[in-house]
């Protein structure tokens, strides 16, 4: 390369790095950059070959709570006394093999086909704008025996029912009214 080209070349190719850098961090372009990069991931590492099995963490926890069974059950050596005086054979007794009963699964318990909750007086919404936070507190607190409507909690929370330009309940105002 001569020297003519070598020193344009020393300043234009740093920009143009730094252009394209610059540029990857618009939204646009870096909306293709991730789709590429994605495709790319897939293609290396294709998800539907990492398939999760549960039978093979069942078969892992199985195999080693056999083996703290086997570790837990094993007799262990004792140091026997050096004898003093010279002792006499004598019929070895009956041998102690341990058998592994598995621990008993837990079953779980089956869900009701239905359910019937009662206790508590329901208040719908309908009729008001966005009162799904009124509605469901007056809702939630007559189940302890309180005698409010969604009005009143509403009333409470937005300030007057002259107040349309509410529309939100947030969390903290039900808790304080609570």
């Amino acid at each position: 390369m001569s020297r003519k080209f070598a020193k344009p070349l020393m300043i234009i190719l740093p920009v143009l790095i730094f252009l394209g850098v610059a540029g990857s961090f618009l939204p646009p372009v870096r909306n293709r950059l991730d789709l590429w990069v994605a495709e790319i991931r897939y293609k290396l590492n294709p998800p539907e070959e990492v398939v999760f099995i549960p039978q093979e963490q069942i078969d892992a926890i199985d195999l080693s709570v056999t083996q703290t069974l086997q570790v837990l059950l094993a007799p262990t050596n004792t140091p026997t006394p050096s004898p003093t005086s010279t002792p006499t054979a004598t019929q070895p007794g009956p041998t102690f093999t341990p058998t592994l009963t598995p621990p008993p699964t837990l079953t779980p318990t089956p869900l009701p086909e239905t359910v019937r909750l009662s206790g508590f007086k329901y208040q719908h919404q309908h009729g008001l704008w966005n009162y799904c936070g009124p509605s469901t507190l007056a809702t939630t607190l007559s189940y302890w025996g309180w005698t409010v409507d969604r009005l009143e909690v509403g009333e409470y929370i937005r300030g007057s029912r002259s107040r349309t330009d509410d529309k939100n309940t947030m969390p903290y105002e039900l808790q304080s009214y609570a």
